[in-house]
């Protein structure tokens, strides 16, 4: 049974990464850390599926204007 990442920081760098907000180095670095680690790769692919998900979500529409008036 493979254990859940539970690391804040290492979220945010997986987030990066997808982002394509990292370094040369930071990029290359984490990569290793994916081949060494299942349970990171397995954020990551989870991470991605999630986002994939809520991206095929219908578009819709919000039910009125909410933009404030000076009033």
């Amino acid at each position: 049974m493979s254990k859940r990442l539970n690391s804040l920081p290492d979220i945010e760098l997986l987030s990066a990464y997808m982002d394509n907000q990292l370094s040369v180095h930071q990029r290359a670095a984490l990569e290793a850390r994916l081949r060494g680690e299942p349970g990171l790769a397995s954020e990551l692919d989870g991470l991605w599926k999630t986002r994939q998900m809520l991206r095929s979500l219908p578009k819709l529409r919000a039910p009125r204007n909410f933009t404030l008036s000076p009033q």
